[in-house]
């Protein structure tokens, strides 16, 4: 389980330096965002929710689990 922030800490220059080459990789090879998502899922407020779902997506795909399983909930 992980907990988010409430998606207003993050700056774009924060998810910019958070920004991995693998993360995009992923992303593209997992088949479950748009193909030209990546430039928006990268800028805040998406850019934690996004690797919160990499996270999830990761366990599953090196085999370390059968199934994984994500939950996003928010308060405003």
């Amino acid at each position: 389980m992980k907990y988010a922030e409430s998606l207003k800490e993050e700056t774009k220059e924060m998810a910019d330096k958070n920004f991995k080459d693998t993360y995009a990789d992923l992303t593209k090879s997992c088949n479950l965002f748009k193909s030209d998502s990546l430039v928006q899922l990268r800028l805040p407020p998406f850019s934690q929710i996004w690797r919160d779902h990499l996270l999830a997506i990761s366990i599953v795909k090196k085999h370390d689990y059968d199934e994984g399983f994500f939950c996003f909930s928010i308060s405003l």
